[in-house]
């Protein structure tokens, strides 16, 4: 995929603002319904967006937010967007899917497993030379092959070979596909796939919409938008710290400013989903330090 110039408005739903902002509005359940439907070759009903926070438990787990859950009659089903195919996607998402798995049978009286619980992950950076339009993943024995639980699937899309679709203009593969094919285009292109689809030709409209209602700085990534919030909550905690100790007025004062200050700074990157390895190496604390401070064993 060619990068993205934000001066021309290159921008797609891979951005995960402009995905959101689409397919997270009830208004717009319909192309939610149309994507869901192209992926799992079923019909669905009765869709209900469901509460997309994931439970923190304590204070130790840190919170997490699906893109999207949803609650039908095929099932739960959480649907994510992968701009980037990174080491840590897999698990993270393996994640999700087992706490909402988990939450799912804590709410019954018994342990039946009549309740389908799906992910659908549509990953761009697979490379589209895989063989496979879509890998299906299930909980099974290794040898026997026998299924430890049937209720839980892992649909993962490589939308890399699916994009390829459009370049190569298999029209075929594009009609099959057009739901997830949309996602990747832009406006301009949007044009060319449209045709007489009354769903592509309100996605558009949906995304056009978008596009335009969004400034071009709100177009920043959730990674750069955390690292951001850390390096700001660090640069105050900084000059707070510095405050407070020129107000005592002597070195002690300011000492136990800056030691209050990082202490407040260590909590805040932590309560900001950052790891205790990436704290360590901004503070330049060791990771002993750190855990006692956020009272972790």
């Amino acid at each position: 995929m060619k990068e993205v110039d934000l001066k021309e408005k290159d921008i797609t739903a891979v951005k995960d603002r402009v995905f959101k902002e689409i397919f997270y509005d009830e208004r717009n359940k319909d192309l939610l319904i149309a994507v869901v439907e192209t992926c799992l070759g079923v019909k669905i009903s009765n869709v209900e967006y469901k509460n997309n926070e994931l439970p923190q438990g304590n204070y130790q787990i840190r919170g997490k937010r699906l893109d999207i859950l949803l609650d039908t009659d095929k099932g739960k089903i959480n649907v994510e967007l992968n701009a980037k195919k990174d080491k840590y996607i897999n698990a993270r998402n393996f994640s999700y899917i087992c706490n909402v798995y988990i939450r799912n049978t804590l709410v019954g009286d018994d342990y039946t497993e009549d309740v389908d619980i799906i992910q659908i992950n549509l990953t761009f950076g697979l490379g589209k030379e895989s063989k496979e339009i879509f890998e299906e993943y299930v909980v099974m024995s290794k040898h026997s092959q026998k299924m430890y639980i049937k209720n839980l699937t892992i649909y993962e899309f490589n939308m890399d070979k699916i994009m390829e679709f459009w370049y190569s203009k298999d029209e075929e593969k594009i009609k099959r596909y057009k739901y997830l094919i949309m996602l990747g285009l832009t406006s301009k292109e949007l044009d060319e796939l449209v045709g007489d689809d009354k769903r592509v030709e309100d996605y558009k409209k949906k995304y056009d919409e978008v596009t335009i209602t969004i400034g071009i700085n709100d177009w920043i990534d959730e990674e750069t938008d955390q690292r951001m919030i850390r390096n700001t909550i660090a640069k105050e905690a900084r000059k707070e710290g510095l405050a407070e100790g020129h107000a005592e007025g002597h070195v002690e004062g300011l000492a136990e400013g800056i030691k209050e200050t990082q202490r407040n700074f260590i909590l805040n990157m932590y309560e900001s989903n950052m790891s205790i390895e990436d704290i360590a190496k901004i503070s330049k604390m060791p990771i002993d330090e750190i855990k006692n401070i956020i009272n972790i064993q």
